[in-house]
């Protein structure tokens, strides 16, 4: 019953972490509860994984926020650039529009 609900604690983890730490993170689950309490340490196994799920979700939305910047940017250097091109070339035009009626 007592790993049952250690584990049940170990699913507030994304998968991820569970994979990796989970044996570990249970076996220590185990040690301290002889000591504080099975409550305790499911409670903590569950506040532990959902502060991982924030960190994880504010870290993700942190990605977006810098790609959607740097496509940003590289989409007004691209548009400025072609901007100048394009002006360049008329200017070009009207020069060359100049000295062949002149």
């Amino acid at each position: 019953m007592r790993s049952r609900l250690l584990d049940a604690g170990l699913l507030a983890f994304p998968r991820g972490v569970r994979d990796r730490d989970g044996d570990h993170l249970r076996d220590l689950a185990h040690e301290l509860a002889d000591d504080h309490g099975i409550t305790r340490e499911v409670l903590g196994l569950v506040r532990g994984g959902l502060g991982e799920r924030a960190r994880r979700v504010r870290r993700s939305r942190r990605t977006m926020l810098a790609v959607g910047a740097l496509t940003g940017l590289v989409l007004t250097l691209l548009t400025a650039t072609a901007a100048a091109a394009a002006t360049q070339f008329e200017d070009e035009e009207v020069t060359q529009w100049q000295h062949g009626q002149g």
